[in-house]
């Protein structure tokens, strides 16, 4: 039990409590001393709602015992976990400082100081990540920095234990401080060395330049803002910096985890100028949508896909809604098209069949054929055009016409007084036009008109003999 009757409190009768030195969203930080190995200590507290839940209480225990297990210069060596009066808290070596967080409210760092962070940042990751364990709360506040200017990675309360059975992770839940998450964390998906080595290149970006790269007013402009945004290179910024240093920090943004670097270890080979593998060759798409090559009447096929072209840093790669909305609005666009040009078309339909229905009959213009009385009659020779136009001077030769009229008289014929029925004259008598006998049938071919069955000799609309 703590002892609060007199003096400062303590912890399990050992962890003596004297100054708080910071406060987070998963508790507070104490400077302490531990009265058993009498040295200096740091103390932090969890929540006491955090405590009180034994899910949480069960996967920090788990992952805290594995950040306890790492021994490594770069990494804040963690002594001790227990509990008093109901309250988790974490005993570790105490650092003289100050954190990164604090040297960077004084100004950007120098080219030379964000080299050595990142050294021993990186350094520090490839140690816990070679022991199965991610940090997933990389920050400017969790580097601290040592005697003799080294930086070591605090803080390993969130850590994730990969090679643990336990999965004690809550499903879709992002642990961690929103400005420095990765992309799939936001998302909801597993923790891994990339996630840490995103967090990695937001901290040195933001040491190089003096800001951070994502931010907002809250969590969630924050989290849209790393989502949504596509920083620009470093190099526009800081163009002053080695290229290999800025390359290497914009690789790390990469927004693809597939895209960055396979390795904390392969991140300081780049940093140093050091060849490293391009990301497509670290890290080939899954094998159920790898593309397989077909052989093409050219040649054989070729003996491996093309690469892809690794995306710059922060570059987005299209979401799926936004692609199926331009499918969406392209489909739109060509079934507009086609339905205009169907109403075009049957727009233009209506109007040759209009100008076929104000066409002049051709038995309007070439007369009637009946001026003359009835029709004769069929099997009466001597009905017979011929008869009538050349029997000017006297009366029909048979009774069998009753009805007949006089012929006309030919000064009141503009046609030459040939009013006779369809079988008149032939118009191939006068071919030259010369000044033969006409009819209206003739007319109405002098002027291309086709006629009616019975009007007169049959020809094409178009004037040709037919033949």
């Amino acid at each position: 039990m703590a002892d609060q009757s007199v003096g400062p409190r303590v912890l399990v009768d050992r962890y003596e409590l004297r100054e708080q030195v910071g406060v987070g969203g998963m508790g507070e930080v104490w400077t302490g001393w531990d009265r058993r190995l009498q040295r200096e200590v740091a103390v932090k507290l969890l929540l006491p709602q955090l405590s009180e839940e034994p899910a949480f209480r069960q996967r920090f225990e788990t992952e805290a015992r594995a950040a306890a297990a790492l021994d490594h210069p770069n990494i804040v060596q963690v002594f001790d976990i227990d509990q008093d009066d109901g309250t988790l808290f974490i005993v570790m070596e105490r650092l003289p400082g100050p954190s990164l967080d604090r040297r960077l409210a004084e100004g950007p760092l120098t080219e030379e100081e964000v080299r050595r962070v990142a050294a021993d940042l990186l350094a520090g990751l490839a140690a816990a990540h070679e022991a199965n364990v991610i940090h997933r709360d990389i920050k400017p506040g969790n580097l601290i920095r040592a005697t003799g200017g080294r930086w070591k990675v605090g803080d390993f309360g969130v850590a994730k234990d990969l090679s643990s059975a336990a999965q004690l992770t809550l499903v879709g839940v992002a642990v961690g401080t929103p400005a420095y998450l990765a992309p799939e964390q936001l998302d909801g998906r597993p923790a891994t060395p990339a996630t840490d080595l995103w967090a990695a290149a937001v901290v040195l970006r933001e040491a190089l330049t003096g800001s951070r790269p994502f931010d907002g007013n809250d969590p969630i402009s924050i989290a849209h803002a790393i989502q949504h945004t596509r920083v620009p290179p470093l190099a526009s910024i800081r163009p002053d910096v080695d290229p290999a240093l800025a390359t290497a920090i914009d690789r790390g943004l990469a927004f693809d985890p597939r895209h960055r670097f396979a390795s904390a270890a392969q991140m300081i080979d780049a940093i140093e100028g050091r060849p490293v593998p391009p990301p497509e060759a670290v890290s080939p798409p899954p094998p159920a949508v790898a593309t397989v090559p077909v052989a093409g009447p050219s040649g054989p096929p070729p003996a491996a896909a093309p690469p892809i072209a690794a995306p710059p840093a922060g570059s987005r790669t299209p979401s799926a809604g936004r692609m199926v909305a331009v499918a969406a609005v392209v489909a739109g666009l060509i079934v507009a098209v086609f339905l205009l040009s169907l109403l075009l078309g049957l727009v233009m339909r209506d109007h040759d069949d209009g100008d076929d229905g104000g066409a002049t009959d051709p038995t309007e213009e070439t007369g009637d054929t009946g001026d003359t009385g009835d029709p004769p009659q069929p099997g009466n020779p001597g009905e017979t055009g011929d008869t009538a136009a050349t029997t000017e001077d006297q009366p029909a030769t048979t009774g069998s016409q009753p009805d007949a009229a006089d012929p006309p008289d030919p000064d009141d014929d503009p046609d030459g007084g040939s009013n006779a029925g369809p079988d008149a004259a032939e118009p191939d008598e006068d071919p030259d036009g010369s000044g033969g006998t006409t009819t209206p049938a003739t007319d109405a071919l002098e002027r291309g008109e086709e006629l009616l069955p019975g009007a007169g000799p049959t020809v094409p609309a178009d004037g040709s003999d037919g033949n």
